[in-house]
């Protein structure tokens, strides 16, 4: 997703936001479904909780930009490519539960996103982000260079930390502004990395769509 120009302005992405908030849940009938147990409704649950956490980080990101604030915007974005590729994952397996029925393998893969962690909070390891990353990365190239990009800026190294905030002028004098010509350059960028993730968002969540209905029809003849 890095472009040579940039694809989307500040208009673009308050429209892709307006497009956005139309999406989380209210609430999710869980006993209608068949029950906490139910694969149904652990794939709403997930899909719940994701679509609140996206409109959250790219809310906040939007802000951090229009603030001027470079590294939390990048920090927030990198989240969101996080928690896009969750839901690319869930897409894809749901594709392929269609067409193989394995409602084992797809039970422990939603169960695995709804309930996993790396801390031990629960007896369910999460799914390795970076799998997933890859995994849409051989669909939409660039995607995982664009998510290193961020981790770049997300960390205090040279590009987050040197290269965004100085700006080397003559007589060995390095000036620190947030208005550097970096920081510039890095706000444009992450404008455009946001408005990506978001149409990414936008068509996952619209592809799913399209086959769920198939997807609780096999469900409900597999009971």
């Amino acid at each position: 997703m890095k472009e040579s120009s940039y694809q989307y302005n500040e208009s673009d992405l308050n429209q892709l936001l307006r497009e956005l908030q139309v999406n989380p849940p209210k609430e999710i009938d869980v006993e209608s479904m068949g029950g906490y147990d139910s694969i149904v409704a652990k794939y709403m649950l997930a899909r719940a909780g994701l679509l609140h956490r996206a409109l959250e980080l790219a809310i906040s990101a939007d802000n951090s930009i229009e603030n001027k604030q470079v590294v939390s915007s990048s920090l927030l974005i990198r989240a969101l490519f996080e928690t896009v590729s969750v839901f690319g994952y869930m897409y894809y397996k749901m594709i392929n539960f269609n067409k193989i029925k394995d409602i084992k393998e797809f039970d422990t893969s939603i169960t695995n996103i709804l309930y996993g962690t790396r801390d031990g909070t629960t007896d369910y390891v999460s799914v390795n982000i970076l799998s997933m990353i890859n995994k849409i990365d051989k669909e939409y190239p660039n995607y995982r260079s664009t998510y290193d990009r961020l981790s770049e800026y997300s960390h205090p190294n040279f590009t987050g930390a040197s290269l965004l905030y100085g700006s080397p002028q003559k007589d060995a004098i390095v000036k620190y502004d947030a208005m550097s010509s970096n920081h510039i350059i890095n706000k444009n960028e992450n404008i455009n990395d946001l408005c990506l993730c978001i149409n990414r968002l936008k068509y996952f969540i619209l592809q799913t769509e399209k086959i769920i209905e198939e997807f609780v029809d096999i469900v409900n003849e597999l009971k």
